[in-house]
């Protein structure tokens, strides 16, 4: 794991063309003593914001109102495969 800050430079850098995406971060973790109200969400909208990408928010128990666990797999699956090829849109996989 890197650094917010390192990430966004990462990105800018790849954008530029000084910077293979190879050597660009692709992961951070947020972690906050509390689950709920700590900011988390807002820092990844201000990092998606700053990297002039897509947030595509979705949570476990989102997904989990698809139905049993191999629903919710699979709910969650199409949830990363629209992030990755995402347009700056969002709808549930349910």
């Amino acid at each position: 794991m890197v650094p917010v800050g390192e990430l966004v430079s990462g990105v800018s850098a790849w954008r530029s063309e000084n910077l293979s995406w190879d050597d660009v971060s692709s992961s951070i973790l947020l972690k906050a003593p509390y689950p709920n109200g700590n900011g988390k969400t807002l820092l990844a909208e201000a990092i998606a914001g700053s990297i002039g990408g897509a947030l595509v928010s979705t949570s476990y128990s989102d997904c989990q109102r698809c139905g049993q666990q191999g629903d919710t797999l699979k709910a969650l699956s199409v949830n990363v495969d629209e992030a990755i090829q995402s347009d700056f849109s969002w709808s549930s996989a349910c």
